[in-house]
């Protein structure tokens, strides 16, 4: 006698961000959660420093310069972001509802604080901070920001993305400092204040040499190009979709590289100190 049970599937993809989880996330709360896998903590050089990403203090300072540079999304599968609700539903999409993602704030700490002037902006209504008030609290310059994503406790692996630092700031020491930092918090032992993890990893559309050059500098080996990674959104520049499916999005191959426990210790970290100090 056979048994015969039914198979159902409920499957249904996530709802979009509505227009009031988007204006709740950037209401001032006299704290903000995380929610990352890893402990979140500012982070620094003597000429940079990362700030744990709080949406409603920054989100409105990021997407302010962000929309007036929208090249630096050319090879990224989101943005540009040219109003603040599209750069909070980005948020609340990539990171917010995402544990094993996080984001910080890039401060040049060469550069003097921006004015209300050089930001176009004026105190806000609700109380909160104004941009120019963020950055005299920072004592530096807003130079972008750099997150991690797929970051996992079990698996002991974390990836360096979303590094969007903003033109002026590029061909400087910025993203060198920056994703050093991350690289020591990373992959130093407790011991020396670092998570202790057995993996990093970048990931960089094939079609952004820049960005596969930054990774190898930086002592990242190129591991694989992955084939077909990713479904672009509508808009974006990439690979001609197969025959029949014209008019969905543009594909795209990913260059994987990876840094590891056992490269860090065999002169990894040394380089990334020899490149802050250079960089100096």
């Amino acid at each position: 006698m056979s048994i015969q049970i039914e198979i159902v599937n409920t499957y249904r993809p996530p709802a979009p961000p509505s227009p009031s989880d988007a204006a709740a996330l950037l209401l001032p709360t006299p704290s903000y959660n995380a929610n990352f896998v890893f402990p979140v903590r500012p982070l620094s050089s003597n000429k940079l420093a990362l700030h744990p990403f709080i949406p409603a203090l920054h989100l409105p300072l990021f997407q302010k310069h962000a929309s007036v540079h929208p090249g630096m999304f050319a090879y990224l599968p989101f943005g540009p972001l040219p109003t603040l609700q599209s750069a909070a539903e980005l948020y609340l999409k990539r990171v917010e509802s995402d544990p094993h993602s996080t984001w910080f704030c890039v401060v040049d700490l060469t550069r003097p604080p921006a004015t209300a002037t050089d930001l176009s902006s004026e105190d806000n209504d609700d109380g909160s901070m104004s941009p120019s008030e963020i950055e005299k609290d920072w004592h530096g310059s807003f130079a972008g920001i750099i997150g991690l994503l797929s970051a996992s406790a079990s698996q002991s692996q974390a990836e360096i993305g979303y590094l969007l630092i903003l033109p002026p700031y590029q061909r400087t020491h910025v993203t060198t400092h920056a994703c050093s930092l991350l690289l020591l918090y990373l992959l130093d032992p407790p011991s020396r204040g670092g998570l202790g993890l057995r993996r990093v990893q970048w990931k960089a559309n094939a079609a952004n040499e820049r960005s596969v050059r930054a990774a190898e500098r930086l002592g990242f080996a190129r591991e694989a190009v992955l084939r077909w990674a990713m479904v672009l959104p509508q808009g974006k520049e990439g690979l001609d979709p197969p025959p029949g499916e014209e008019g969905t999005g543009k594909g795209r191959h990913t260059v994987m590289l990876g840094l590891c426990w056992d490269d860090w210790e065999a002169g990894g970290r040394e380089k990334v100190e020899a490149l802050i100090r250079r960089e100096r």
